[in-house]
């Protein structure tokens, strides 16, 4: 295992009050597998609110939330509610609003917020929407290691949710002095983030809001905790996402003109309307 590339998360602002870190898109990396956004948000304690109604197309967006509660409303008429340790997921498709919002019923909110590529044939698709609690989840150890795996296949355990493109979503957590070997697919595209703490990978270290994108062709992540503090981590990726991936707000499609017009359907009113958004 080797690792080919490591960045530093940057802040940025969602919303009015939210000051996350951004891991991808970054210049130096676009994209781990379907990966194309990796905001880390937290921890810190817990208030009402969150971004109003926003629209998204051509991407699944999935919330992660490790401590706290949420509340998801989008322009297809679902409500849902997560508690510490579960995730909502959003197929946006052909395009969708939605809103999330922390809540102050536990005293502190941390978690991820991640997109993936949808695959081309499928982008067009109706949009869908899912919740999924902590119990939900395969929760195991490996030696002293925790993991709990939201997508995908690790150590013959299958992910409660499955997207549209072969997809690995899982939480590591080392407690001091502890290390994990674990196998992974060498056709897919893998990286490793810090949630908290610092970590051994290999030759170097990875440390909160860092990650590092493994070489091609890796088919082990070795991670070992010399502190002594407990570290977590998150570790994505998959089936390399369809290119060229062109960006723009919250659409992420394969062509310019294709942005274009996910941007007429939000104005039009096609993607739906949600809390008085788009009129």
């Amino acid at each position: 295992m080797n690792t080919a590339l490591k960045i530093r998360a940057q802040q940025a602002r969602v919303g009015n009050n939210l000051i996350v870190l951004r891991a991808l898109p970054t210049a130096q990396l676009a994209s781990v597998g379907p990966f194309v956004f990796v905001d880390h948000f937290g921890p810190l304690p817990s208030l009402n609110g969150g971004p109003s109604a926003h629209p998204h197309a051509g991407i699944e967006v999935l919330t992660w939330l490790f401590d706290g509660e949420s509340e998801h409303r989008d322009s297809m008429g679902n409500v849902g509610r997560i508690r510490s340790g579960g995730a909502q997921w959003m197929k946006a498709g052909r395009g969708a609003l939605h809103s999330e919002t922390m809540l102050t019923s536990a005293a502190i909110t941390h978690g991820v917020q991640l997109w993936t590529r949808q695959p081309i044939d499928r982008q067009e698709d109706a949009p869908e929407y899912a919740h999924f609690q902590a119990e939900d989840m395969p929760d195991w150890t490996e030696g002293a290691a925790r993991l709990r795996l939201l997508a995908g296949t690790m150590c013959e355990q299958n992910g409660v949710l499955t997207l549209g493109l072969d997809s690995l979503a899982l939480r590591v957590s080392l407690p001091a002095g502890a290390s994990v070997d674990l196998p992974i697919n060498p056709l897919h595209e893998i990286a490793v983030y810090g949630l908290s703490g610092t970590v051994r990978l290999l030759d170097d270290e990875l440390a909160r809001g860092e990650l590092v994108r493994l070489a091609d062709g890796s088919d082990r992540i070795e991670l070992s905790n010399h502190t002594v503090d407990a570290v977590d981590l998150l570790v994505l990726g998959g089936e390399v996402a369809p290119q060229p991936l062109i960006f723009e707000g919250p659409f992420v499609f394969e062509s310019r003109e294709r942005i274009m017009q996910a941007k007429r359907d939000f104005v039009s009113g096609k993607m739906g309307q949600l809390d008085g958004v788009p009129f």
